[in-house]
């Protein structure tokens, strides 16, 4: 009887900490979100996307530890999990790392700036280059055109 009442115990407490790891990933999502904001839609999309995913551990927990029967209490225990982890040590982390890398994520968004500006200007440098190696009469055209249309 003993090891009935241990092994659902221990059937909870890995539900909970099953419920915590999906939070704790989901905080891996949510970092992203705010290094790199997303319009409303994406993010919809996204959490759609995470949480079909995470379907997948969640029932391989249920899965493993009690042959794939979907019980209630296995439920409540994944929730109790999630809700634990979003109440007790997700917000205050959250909070605290906000205040200490808001100037990480400025210089983060400035560098990637910069760098799409380089890419820009290298690939306008690099067609120009190739223009003038394949078409290279066209510069001369054009300063004819333009010399025909100041006469004119």
């Amino acid at each position: 009887m003993t090891e009935v009442i241990l092994g659902q115990l221990r059937f909870i407490v890995f539900m909970m900490c099953g419920g915590m790891a999906l939070m704790l990933g989901y905080d891996g999502l949510r970092l992203l979100r705010w290094l790199f904001p997303h319009s409303k839609f994406w993010v919809a999309v996204q959490d759609l996307l995470y949480w079909c995913i995470m379907s997948v551990p969640a029932f391989a927990l249920f899965f493993y530890l009690h042959d794939g029967q979907i019980r209630w209490y296995g439920l409540s225990a994944l929730l109790g999990g999630i809700v634990l982890y979003e109440f007790g040590i997700s917000s205050p982390i959250r909070r605290a790392l906000s205040k200490r890398l808001d100037q990480v994520r400025y210089r983060i968004r400035r560098g990637i700036v910069r760098f799409f500006r380089f890419l820009r200007k290298s690939c306008e440098r690099l067609v120009s280059g190739v223009r003038k190696i394949v078409f290279p009469n066209d510069e001369k055209s054009e300063k004819e055109n333009n010399e025909d249309s100041s006469v004119s």
